[in-house]
Parts: C-alpha cells; sequence; structure tokens
C-alpha cells in the first residue's frame, strides 16, 4: 500500500488517517500536525525521507508568488532540505490548475474576495475571466490591516512589501483566533480561500458562498452558523471532510512516482478523479 503524509505547520487537532483506492492502488493518507513547531516537522520529514510514496507540506508554501515574482519562504525552504529522496510538495502546483476550476461553478457576477491572493494567485484570475471584481485579502487577514485592494493595487504593494514580510513568522498570520465578528453581511457575492485565515479575523459571511481547498467538519459547522449561502470545494470530499492541496498533490506524486509540473497535474487529476470539476458540499 502506497502511503502518503502530509507534515503540517498547523494545529494537530486537524489530523486525519484514510484509506482511498485510486487508479486501481489502495493509498493510505495522514495528515501530521505540528503547530508550529519547526523542529518537530524537520524531525518529521528527516524520518518519513525515503519510506513513503510522497510527502506533502501543510500550512506553509516553499514561496509565494505573484505575477511572475517569486518571494521563498525562508522556514520552508529550511524543511525542504531534509527531504532528498521522496517527492515533496506544497499544494501549489494543485492549488494553480485544479482549484481554479471552481469557478465554473459560480454565477460570475459581483463582487468576489481572495482571502490570500499569494496563497492561490490562479484563484483571483480564475474569478475574473467569469466576471467577478476581485478584491484582496492578504492585508486584513494576514496583518489585521482592514484594506480590501484590487488585484492589481495589490500586486504593486506586494512586489515593495515582500521581500521584508516573507521573514515573519508564521504566527504572525496563524496566530490566536480573534472574537471580533463584524455583523454585517458579507458584501462579497464569492469568498474564496482558507479557513483558518477566516476563522483567525472573522467577517460578516452571511449569504456568500465559499471556495474552501480544505474543510473540516467543524469548520464547515462554523460556516453554517454564520449563515453561508453555499460551500464549494474543488476536489472530493474524503469521510465527508475535504483535503488540503497539499495532501491531493502529494497523492498525484505518488502514484506518479515523482512531483508533478503544471502541464502534468491536470492530465493526472482527471485520470484519477475521472473529471477535474468541483464539488459542491451545501
Amino acid at each position: 500500500m502506497t502511503e502518503v503524509v502530509s507534515v503540517s505547520l498547523g494545529s494537530a487537532t486537524r489530523d486525519r488517517t484514510a484509506v482511498l483506492r485510486l487508479s486501481g492502488e489502495a493509498v493510505r493518507i495522514r495528515r501530521i500536525g505540528c503547530a508550529g513547531d519547526y523542529a518537530m516537522a524537520a524531525r518529521l520529514l528527516s524520518r518519513l525521507d525515503g519510506t513513503v510514496g510522497a510527502i506533502g507540506l501543510g500550512g506553509l508554501n516553499f514561496a509565494y508568488r505573484l505575477r511572475g515574482r517569486s518571494w521563498p519562504m525562508p522556514g520552508a525552504e529550511r524543511l525542504r532540505s531534509m527531504v532528498r529522496r521522496t517527492p515533496f510538495v506544497d499544494g501549489s502546483c494543485f492549488k494553480d490548475v485544479i482549484e481554479p476550476q471552481a469557478a465554473s461553478a459560480l454565477p460570475g457576477h459581483g463582487q468576489a474576495l481572495v482571502v490570500s491572493l499569494l496563497d492561490r494567485p490562479a484563484a483571483g484570475s480564475a474569478l475574473a475571466a467569469v466576471g467577478y471584481r476581485v478584491q484582496v485579502g492578504d492585508a486584513h487577514f494576514a496583518l489585521g490591516v482592514p484594506v480590501w485592494p484590487s488585484q492589481s493595487t495589490f500586486a504593486v504593494l506586494a512586489g515593495a512589501a515582500m521581500p521584508l514580510l516573507r521573514h515573519l513568522p508564521r504566527e504572525a498570520v496563524y496566530g490566536p483566533r480573534q472574537d471580533r465578528t463584524r455583523t454585517m453581511d458579507a458584501h462579497w457575492e464569492v469568498i474564496w480561500g482558507d479557513v483558518q485565515l477566516l476563522r483567525r479575523r472573522p467577517i460578516g459571511l452571511r449569504g456568500a458562498t465559499i471556495v474552501c481547498g480544505s474543510l473540516r467538519t467543524d469548520d464547515a459547522r462554523w460556516l453554517r452558523e454564520r449563515g453561508v449561502r453555499e460551500l464549494i470545494a474543488p476536489s472530493p470530499p474524503v469521510n465527508g471532510e475535504v483535503l488540503g492541496a497539499n495532501l491531493w498533490e502529494a497523492v498525484l506524486a505518488a502514484l506518479y512516482g515523482r512531483a508533478l509540473g503544471q502541464d502534468e497535474i491536470g492530465a493526472a487529476w482527471r485520470a484519477v478523479q475521472g473529471s477535474g470539476g468541483w464539488f459542491t458540499i451545501v
């Protein structure tokens, strides 16, 4: 049986184990949360290297990219150096190629918010392509600044700020949750991104469609309590929950014996899933 492990900088309370049958092969998937402990993550990665089919990195990207520019993340680069023999991916290719297909499920009018454009640049392009006016949430959800710039304005801001901000500790972004909640209903028809960031700095969500790449049962309950209209995921639920992009990309890497590029992952996903489509959860 092929084994795939996601080593995440996120909380261990979100850990899961499941067995999938894909392309006639059994794949055991595991998520191991390290709660922001880089030393623990490094030890796990070193131990797993060469012993599993593929490894995904959760809660942190190797680099953040926007409009042809790239900013490697120092912490992720150190973790990346621990893995030499096993395919090691961060989900960026899955976010770039597979997740944007969820835009085809949307009506394509009104205003949309991308929670973090640096994390999911292709989401912004996909939303704009189907007709949305897109705003960007990075400044608010990462830094607490209540600013919602357009994609073009944010690209300028990111170009100036990221050489410095990429050195911020992960805790500055995924720190303790805040209790303040905006009471107004969402003024975005669509909100696309990481539910954990939405939970850290809550905003009004009533009436919005949420597109999320990872969704646990308690996340779905929390969103429903806030009156969201619909939850859409770009990958099929596993035991009622949606796996993170890094884990799905690692599954594909394990099945093919190597990390896949952007020109390959779409065909590989269709071969495994039967379609590259979207899945409505609520």
